[in-house]
């Protein structure tokens, strides 16, 4: 204890201006004035830092729920993100965002982002969200039985969505062509 009160007290008679010539008092009070005015040109105020705007487009899923809670609790901000949502359920006018370049990016399925690519969307894949066997079924009147039994008859589907790609598949699976029975196009749900 007793050597740090004497450096203390070294550094204070160095610092004093009473036992200094008149020059040395200036020089010391010169370059006390200009340390000052360096540092506290040095330390600004932090400012708010610029969010870069990223837009995403997805239909509703609850596995998207995290982009929401996400931004809620503010992680996006934290990284310097503005996460801008756009509501659009179908996935021809996402596409068309994406190409315009509205849309930064975009939630989907990897048959629709396969469909985009033939299609020359300038789009690749990033994040793996969901790796399942997925849920899609075709619901019918009693009377059909089987895939067959859809022939000739009217079916409700989204363009350009899951719900085409999932039917296209099982007629193609089946040597059936999708021409062979009557679409209906609906918004997707």
């Amino acid at each position: 204890m007793g050597k740090k009160k004497e450096n203390l007290e070294n550094i204070a008679q160095n610092l004093t201006l009473v036992n200094c010539s008149a020059f040395e008092q200036k020089t010391k009070v010169f370059l006390l004035t200009l340390s000052i005015l360096l540092f506290s040109a040095c330390v600004q105020e932090p400012k708010e830092a610029k969010l870069e705007k990223i837009t995403i487009a997805f239909q509703e899923w609850v596995g998207y729920g995290l982009f929401y809670l996400g931004q809620e609790r503010g992680f996006f901000k934290e990284e310097g993100i503005e996460l801008i949502f756009v509501d659009e359920k179908l996935d021809s006018a996402r596409r068309d965002a994406f190409k315009s370049g509205i849309l930064d990016c975009e939630g989907g399925t990897i048959d629709l982002l396969i469909a985009k690519r033939a299609q020359s969307t300038p789009i690749v894949s990033v994040l793996e969200l969901d790796h399942s066997a997925g849920s899609d079924a075709i619901v019918a009147t009693k009377d059909i039985q089987k895939l067959e039994d859809l022939i000739g008859k009217r079916v409700a589907l989204a363009r350009d969505d899951v719900g085409e790609t999932f039917i296209s598949y099982l007629f193609y699976k089946k040597k059936l062509l999708l021409d062979d029975v009557i679409i209906i196009p609906a918004r997707p749900e």
